[in-house]
């Protein structure tokens, strides 16, 4: 029983770590956007 809990915890500790590579990757594709807004603008103004 207690072996079995161990592997719960353990997939458990697995899973935020994609969740945390998702949510960099999610950032750095809306700084990339910011930028390209960013740098047409500046290209208007």
């Amino acid at each position: 029983m207690d072996v079995e809990a161990d592997e719960e915890e353990e997939e458990e500790e697995e899973h935020p770590a994609p969740a945390l590579y998702r949510d960099l990757l999610g950032t750095l594709h809306i700084q990339s956007r910011q930028r390209r807004l960013v740098a047409a603008h500046r290209l208007d103004l």
